[in-house]
């Protein structure tokens, strides 16, 4: 909020004067932004106090219940906003809490069973929160049915690696915080019947925790695999702070170890983290998530993203919308990605803003620590076979060694044009020093990027780290001649 009654979300300013609450001439998400209340919890949402009971006022007074508003999902994050801040600040007058029990009626009609995932674990938190926050016979029944929702989703949704099973950084982030909040409502409150939802609790938080550390390059922003932004969740940071101030041991303690080369596979989820000295590579051998949510999954197979001295090198392109538009598809399409992508197709169907038809699937995985001093793997994808032709393949190798790492492409079959992208961060300023080597500079960290096999130009690029904004950047393309390309990364 910039005044009572203006707000700014994704970098698009909006008045409550001029748009109403159902604001029509908004992305859906702004609008969803809009009814969650997430202003009520900022850091610094105690100066705006005033501005916050006025605000409860006005949506109350103004939203009937055909309003966006009243649809599952936003009802269940302003639910836990409205009551997150009515513990704190103790604001929420008889009218409000009244308000805040029949929205809670609607919600126990409205689970999203239909929709799953995210969706349906964020209905089950607010039906948690209601539950311990009324004491009264219809908020103890669901307080139940959140309970058994809660736990069947923690073991459908936290795979055993610890990552949650859409693949995205980002709802990893917002997951974490929903276990985090519902740990410390449960505390507070002491609800019975919940010995096993604390028991999933006390273990799938850590193991989230390991997740997230392997999967990013630092405690400030998210890495693009799938849905992703940094603007969106909880930063690492601000979760693992969370976690601290609720006293939970949430840093694993790691043996010595004398690698020059070290690796953690998340069998799980399907990435491998792979450090080099201090080159740091997280890659793609997943799926795209599970097969009946789809919603927020890429066609990135085989993609990765690298760091090198704590500089950002090589990035997928982001996520800046979730409306229906060019935008959207090409950020879900493989050409976004830092991998293959053949006769201008994406390896699987991602079409709407959240479907997915035929779907890529890894293959033939071969992890191999040859010696303490390289690490060879290789993989492929049939999504090509599915939807050119069944005899295309793409198979990629890394070989990392301590300064330098090889990726090898290499597409069988036959096919008109195959292209090899490797995108680069913003940041990233690039010299030319001989054909087909570069140097790519940020800050204080250096690499060499040399094209030792495949047809090589320098493109202009549109990527982003956060929602609703784009940078410009650079992308290599290299056409993949006689069925292959190499590129040596070398620090």
């Amino acid at each position: 909020m910039t005044s009572p009654s203006d707000f700014i979300f994704f970098s698009q300013k909006g008045s409550l004067k001029d748009l109403g609450w159902n604001a029509p001439e908004m992305p859906k998400l702004w609008r969803y932004n809009l009814h969650y209340f997430n202003d009520l919890n900022a850091i610094d949402s105690k100066i705006r106090n005033k501005w916050h009971e006025n605000l409860v006022e006005e949506w109350i007074n103004n939203n009937p219940n055909n309003s966006i508003g009243y649809e599952p999902y936003p009802l269940s994050i302003r639910i836990v906003n409205w009551i997150k801040w009515d513990l704190r600040e103790k604001k929420l007058n008889l009218k409000a809490r009244r308000s805040l029990f029949s929205q809670g009626v609607l919600l126990n009609k409205s689970i999203e069973y239909h929709i799953l995932g995210n969706h349906l674990f964020a209905n089950a938190k607010a039906l948690f929160f209601l539950g311990c926050y009324f004491d009264d016979p219809i908020a103890l029944k669901w307080l139940n049915k959140s309970i058994k929702l809660l736990v069947n989703e923690l073991n459908e949704q936290v795979l055993e690696d610890g990552g949650n099973f859409e693949l995205s950084p980002m709802y990893h982030c917002m997951f974490i915080q929903d276990l985090l909040d519902i740990l410390n409502v449960s505390r507070l409150y002491e609800p019975n019947n919940t010995d096993a939802l604390q028991k999933l609790l006390n273990n799938k938080i850590p193991k989230m925790f390991e997740w997230l550390n392997n999967m990013t390059f630092n405690d400030d922003e998210l890495t693009n695999f799938n849905d992703s932004a940094s603007n969106i969740s909880p930063s690492p940071k601000k979760l693992k702070a969370y976690a601290t101030a609720l006293q939970l041991n949430i840093n694993k303690k790691y043996s010595e170890q004398n690698k020059d080369i070290d690796f953690t596979y998340l069998k799980n989820s399907g990435y491998i983290n792979v450090k080099s000295k201090e080159t740091k590579i997280i890659i793609d051998l997943a799926k795209l998530g599970p097969d009946y949510l789809l919603a927020h999954g890429h066609a990135d197979n085989l993609s990765f993203e690298m760091n090198h001295k704590d500089k950002h090198f090589f990035i997928n392109s982001g996520t800046s919308t979730y409306e229906l538009n060019d935008r959207r598809a090409f950020e879900r399409s493989t050409m976004a990605h830092n991998t293959v992508e053949v006769n201008d197709k994406s390896s699987s169907e991602v079409w709407s803003s959240f479907r997915v038809a035929k779907r890529a699937y890894p293959i033939d995985l071969n992890i191999n620590q040859i010696h303490s001093k390289l690490l060879n793997i290789q993989c492929s994808h049939d999504g090509y076979q599915k939807i050119i032709h069944n005899d295309i393949k793409h198979v990629r190798t890394w070989n990392v060694e301590p300064n330098i790492i090889k990726i090898n492409d290499r597409v069988t079959g036959k096919y008109n044009q195959a292209i090899s992208r490797f995108i680069l961060d913003p940041l990233v300023e690039i010299e030319k020093i001989g054909h087909n080597e570069f140097y790519l500079c940020n800050g204080h960290a250096r690499l060499k990027f040399f094209i030792k096999e495949g047809a090589c130009q320098l493109v202009p690029w549109k990527c982003t780290k956060n929602f609703g904004t784009l940078e410009s950047t650079k992308c290599f393309e290299i056409d993949i001649i006689n069925g292959e390309s190499i590129v040596e990364i070398i620090s």
